[in-house]
């Protein structure tokens, strides 16, 4: 099975699944020697970061703002995809912007248990940007560098805070940026990920809203890269091992 729904929704991928030939879909010819297959295609990862936005955006008061932390360079892509959903969410939240086919849409989402009143007033979003490095190549450098959290304190202090992330394996990367910022005393400190990526050693921690949760694979696209590599591929893809000696790094860990 390519993957089945798990609790909140997360998407399973199974680590048998032996992902979508590249043939099927567009991939940039010039990484077409250095990709395995597509293992979550692009309309897929789209159309989960949409149902993403509206499960967070419910889970936050109406009418206070949320503060978006994109964490450059890898999460831009799922960091525009999912402010671009929260904006579209976010106007539906307002009566006057609501169509007859969006009244229809606000009752299936009452179905699953999400509160009418949430409706009622839209919540101010702001964006901000940091930068951390933590890998080399397909494995962690073991040391994590944070560039620009320390301006930051006076957008964040006593106001909700959403961290977004691209992806997460054993998660210590993410607990020492959690622990940088609650020192800096949000209202709420939550993280968003596309992925979380099933590690064997990793540290049990688990993000407040994951979109897949997939096989320990290195797995490149959707603006993921390695060394800087593959961000404009459109998909989800595997990394064969040649395109893993081709694009490794020369610097020695």
């Amino acid at each position: 099975m390519a993957g089945e729904l798990t609790r909140a929704g997360v998407i399973k991928i199974d680590d048998d699944f032996a992902g979508y030939s590249l043939e099927s879909f567009l991939v940039p010819q010039h990484y077409s020697e250095d990709l395995e297959h597509v293992l979550i295609p692009h309309g897929l990862l789209c159309d989960r970061v949409e149902r993403m936005a509206l499960d967070i955006l419910s889970s936050y008061p109406p009418g206070e703002p949320v503060i978006c932390v994109c964490i450059l360079k890898s999460a831009v892509g799922f960091f525009t995809a999912l402010t671009g959903a929260l904006q579209r969410v976010n106007l539906l939240c307002h009566p006057g912007g609501r169509s007859s086919s969006e009244m229809y849409s606000l009752t299936s989402w009452d179905e699953n248990g999400i509160d009418q009143a949430h409706h009622n007033a839209t919540r101010p979003l702001f964006f901000e940007f940091i930068r951390v490095q933590s890998y080399m190549d397909d494995h962690s450098s073991g040391s994590v560098e944070i560039q620009g959290i320390m301006n930051m304190k006076a957008s964040i202090q006593g106001k909700n805070t959403l961290i977004v992330e691209d992806m997460i394996d054993t998660g210590a990367t993410m607990q020492k940026v959690l622990e940088q910022f609650e020192a800096f005393d949000p209202k709420s400190l939550k993280v968003a990920t596309l992925l979380r990526k099933r590690c064997p050693h990793g540290t049990g921690y688990m993000p407040d809203f994951v979109g897949f949760d997939i096989p320990d694979k290195f797995v490149v696209g959707f603006s993921i890269d390695y060394n800087q590599h593959f961000r404009d591929v459109p998909h989800l893809c595997v990394v064969n091992d040649n395109g893993k000696r081709k694009y490794a790094s020369k610097q020695k860990v």
